[in-house]
């Protein structure tokens, strides 16, 4: 998606920038990639690094029926808040940089979707998550025009995420990006691990379509 933009659309760089980190858990990624196995959410030290991060890393979360204070459980926080050198990497590149918006994109069998979640911890900050709402709008409708416009985004990220230290250390719009419900010829695919090529272009152009969304928009100064 961002090889097509600078392909295609590189008049819009010359106003707004895209830093891009193609991948935070390296080791883990190799392993995926070579098919062993083809769905893991932890990094070599068996740490799930999106619950890494130091907000409310204390709080013990339970999604998935997960314990995050296990350090057998596949979304274990880790030993202490950023305690993983992923974490410290990706805390020190956005910190270093003028950050409107971050999206991370959160892979099943190689396909991300168009469900954005932003922080839970951000739910009572009707300033953020207006602010939200429209990177969040720009993104997801450029993906799907057909995407309910109620239902582009909702505050799910757990304690010790991402968009959660975001939230409170830069105070920008941040989301995890899934897959939706509604995408389910996507998720059928996609939870027996055969994603196909003719899916994996699809999902492409529809990220490069969400990607151009945003720029403009922001360009347009609408977001």
């Amino acid at each position: 998606a961002f090889e097509r933009i600078l392909a295609d659309n590189k008049e819009l760089l010359a106003q707004v920038s895209i830093a891009a980190i193609a991948a935070v858990n390296l080791d883990e990624r190799r392993r995926l990639a070579e098919g062993v196995p083809w769905y893991l959410r932890t990094n070599a030290n068996g740490v799930d690094l999106n619950r890494n991060y130091p907000v409310d890393w204390e709080t013990v979360d339970y999604t998935y029926g997960l314990d995050t204070s296990d350090p057998d459980s596949m979304t274990y926080r880790g030993p202490a808040p950023a305690s993983e050198p992923e974490t410290r990497a990706v805390m020190e590149f956005l910190r270093a940089g003028l950050v409107e918006a971050v999206y991370s994109f959160h892979c099943l069998a190689s396909i991300c979707g168009a469900h954005l979640l932003g922080p839970k911890c951000a739910a009572k900050d009707d300033a953020y998550t207006k602010k939200c709402l429209g990177f969040a709008a720009a993104y997801c409708q450029g993906m799907d025009r057909s995407c309910p416009a109620d239902s582009v985004f909702r505050h799910g990220t757990s304690a010790g995420s991402l968009p959660a230290w975001c939230y409170r250390e830069l105070h920008v719009p941040a989301f995890d990006l899934e897959i939706s419900s509604r995408e389910t010829e996507a998720r059928a695919k996609c939870v027996v691990d055969r994603t196909d090529r003719p899916l994996l272009k699809d999902y492409q152009q529809r990220h490069t379509n969400g990607l151009r969304a945003v720029l403009e928009a922001m360009i347009a100064q609408r977001l």
